[in-house]
């Protein structure tokens, strides 16, 4: 779908966006990524470290916390404070560590190990850590360099914990439900370790002891166990039946909090005799780890999210954002006012994105696309169908049911009444088979054949009157009359299409290998039977965008980026701090883009223009500033095609300048530079689109 993009169309060439410029998160807050464990460095003290290398700092139980710098953007799994300095975190193959509270994080010598799980300290010098395959590693030096131990299982181990400093335990298992669960014990300091336990019943991901005799550990299928001998014996806790629980932590006086991956939080007061189960969360999240203190209990997971509530109390209050549900399209239909269509929710900003206010909406629930149509009309396809809003986004009418069998992929709009829905559908036998829906009056939609076997993907408007649909066989399909007769363009692509742009008469195709995850961008100039590759990437990307002129930007899952300024020929990759799903990218102005996707995730590069210092609005549909000028105008105007004309004249009709360029619809700003022969005085500004005029007039000062 081509996106409601604010253009700064500058003729004298596009800005290149690089990661050298600032990027910040927007929502969640601090970040986004996801958090995989949590810890004390003391009573007020927090840790939390996850995906992308990400580590953040809390020094007030959790109210406000900070990014802390690493240097790695590797997953990061557990990580551990001995004190107010000392700290090491552990992910996939790689470790950091500390001495002075995360002001600075260092890589450890042998940091080639496998999928690290779990780490913990021994005392103020010694730590053991635990993984994959069996993997025990042991340090003597604060983290700073790491040696294997001898294992005695190679079953997957997921949990280290030392009640004292001579004990210690690990907890693994088989990772699958029905896997084999093990329990691993150390009485001399975690320098060796023995299986103390083979026979318990399912796989087990946590383990937690709140003295040197009692302690629980918890796993697949809501499973947890209780010793209180050191694990020579353990009891299963009756449970409610849940999902497979990632944590477990507990405090002497008898308080238990659990989580699971389903976003289920379980709590014990009395030592896991009754338990009280919080759903509040239920499907909307995952969770990967708990922890318990003497005034707070706290939860953290998926998309950067912490929850916090007071021990013994019933509700769980959210520290880290407002938003966490997926985040699909941002268009800017008029003038400062922003729009991020998600599931279920609609946010909008009208200064830029300096501020956003949220507001839930059950019928986009299951939200595939939307397309800000005009600022008044917003359409959204979701998996229940096809909803159309006429108060921009405040309440929405339901116009059209899913195809219950189809997966509709894509929606746009190349009017206020005239636009496209795609998908298709997939046998059990593997038979395919294509749909798109047609409406012209923006109220009703049929269902028209363009001649598709296999199904579509995405919907492309040039202009009011010429559409493109691509398909997952390789084939495009154009229409030259709003959409009333199609024919096929069979481009020898084998790989699946799924987006396609025009830039300047060249056609640019975006197409996936679903099986080896490689996108490839193909390029032709009018010959649309021969595609040449002009890119190739190890990555599943499934958006391809034109921004501007002579940009185009590729983006997709794990927050992979790549843009072209100068028509494919060369690539490069705008680094996000995120390993996060990109729905869409969006222009704020020549210098800030936006960047949405999974898990609420909204991340700014470069700085909001000052709202202060803009242009008015656009009255009918048309505004020009500054107004008077002298060297440069801003060019602002709803677009409704992806082209425009200027046309400027004198006072006499005399033409005296005339150029096209390229546009999206929305609401579309063009920097003009103005030309250096033209005199001081009056003149007629008229932009025209699909046989359509409008009109402005331009006063030109401090010239000859």
């Amino acid at each position: 779908m081509k996106k409601l993009l604010i253009l700064f169309l500058i003729l004298f060439g596009l800005i290149n966006y690089g990661s050298s410029q600032d990027i910040q998160w927007i929502n969640p807050l601090p970040q986004g990524n996801n958090l995989m464990s949590m810890c004390h460095a003391d009573s007020a003290a927090l840790y939390a470290a996850g995906y992308h290398g990400t580590i953040i700092k809390s020094t007030d139980n959790g109210q406000n916390w900070e990014i802390q710098s690493t240097p790695t953007t590797k997953d990061l799994y557990d990580i551990a404070f001995q004190n107010t300095d000392l700290g090491v975190a552990a992910g996939y193959a790689c470790i950091l560590f500390t001495d002075n509270g995360g002001q600075t994080w260092d890589t450890s010598s042998n940091n080639t190990m496998g999928q690290l799980e779990s780490v913990n300290w021994q005392n103020n010098q010694n730590l053991v850590a635990c993984g994959r395959d069996g993997l025990i590693l042991r340090s003597e030096d604060e983290g700073a360099s790491w040696y294997s131990l001898s294992s005695p299982t190679a079953i997957d181990l997921f949990s280290v914990e030392f009640p004292t400093e001579t004990t210690g335990y690990i907890a693994g298992g088989g990772n699958t439900a029905g896997g084999n669960p093990v329990v691993l014990k150390s009485t001399d300091g975690g320098q060796t370790w023995f299986m103390q336990c083979d026979s318990l019943e399912h796989s087990l991901y946590d383990i937690h002891f709140t003295d040197s005799l009692n302690g629980y550990a918890a796993g697949n299928f809501s499973y947890v166990v209780k010793t209180s001998d050191g694990g020579n014996t353990w009891t299963e806790l009756s449970t409610p039946d849940n999902s497979h629980i990632r944590s477990i932590s507990a405090t002497e006086s008898g308080y238990i909090i659990a989580c699971d991956a389903q976003g289920n939080i379980i709590t014990s007061m009395d030592a896991g005799d009754t338990w009280t189960t919080n759903q509040e969360y239920r499907y909307e999240s995952t969770f990967f780890h708990a922890l318990a203190g003497n005034q707070y209990a706290y939860i953290c997971g998926l998309g950067g999210r912490i929850l916090r509530t007071e021990i013994n109390a019933a509700a769980f209050e959210n520290l880290t954002g407002t938003v966490f549900n997926h985040l699909v399209g941002m268009g800017t239909p008029e003038n400062g006012n922003i729009y991020i269509g998600g599931d279920g929710i609609l946010m909008h900003s009208d200064d830029f994105g300096e501020n956003w206010t949220y507001h839930s909406h059950e019928k986009l629930n299951g939200l595939t696309a939307i397309d800000f149509t005009s600022p008044d009309f917003f359409y959204a396809l979701t998996f229940d169908g096809i909803y159309k809003s006429t108060n921009s986004g405040t309440s929405w009418t339901w116009q059209h049911e899913a195809y219950k069998a189809n997966f509709m992929k894509d929606l746009s709009m190349a009017s206020p009444t005239l636009g496209f829905a795609v998908g298709g559908g997939i046998s059990p036998g593997g038979a395919q088979w294509a749909t798109c829906l047609k409406t012209t009056d923006g109220q009703t939609w049929n269902n028209i054949s363009i001649g598709a076997g296999e199904y579509l993907t995405s919907v492309y408007v040039h202009s009011s009157s010429e559409i493109y649909i691509t398909g997952s066989d390789g084939k495009l399909y154009h229409s030259t009359d709003a959409g009333n007769n199609w024919h096929t363009i069979h481009t020898e692509i084998s790989n699946h299409i799924a987006g396609i742009c025009i830039l300047e008469e060249k056609f640019f195709l975006l197409g996936i290998n679903p099986y080896d995850q490689i996108s490839t961008v193909y390029r032709t100039e009018n010959n649309q039977s021969e595609w040449d590759t002009v890119y190739q990437v190890n990555a599943y990307l499934n958006h391809l965008e034109t921004l501007g002129d002579s940009l185009l930007c590729l983006y997709g899952t794990n927050s992979t980026i790549v843009q072209s300024s100068d028509m494919g020929e060369t690539w490069s990759e705008i680094t996000l701090p995120t390993n996060n799903n990109i729905s869409d990218v969006h222009f704020i102005s020549d210098s800030c883009l936006l960047f949405a996707g999974s898990y609420g995730s909204l991340l700014q590069m470069g700085d909001i223009p000052d709202s202060s210092e803009t242009e008015p609005a656009p009255q009918n549909g048309f505004r020009v500033y500054p107004n008077p000028a002298s060297e440069e105008i801003l060019l602002s105007f709803t677009s409704y095609s992806s082209s425009a004309k200027l046309e400027m004249f004198d006072l006499s009709g005399k033409q005296i300048m005339s150029i096209g360029f390229n546009t999206s619809q929305g609401y579309v700003r063009h920097k003009l530079m103005l030309p250096g022969d033209i005199h001081s005085g009056i003149y007629l500004l008229r932009i025209k689109q699909n046989g359509q005029s409008r009109e402005q007039k331009l006063l030109i000062r401090n010239r000859p």
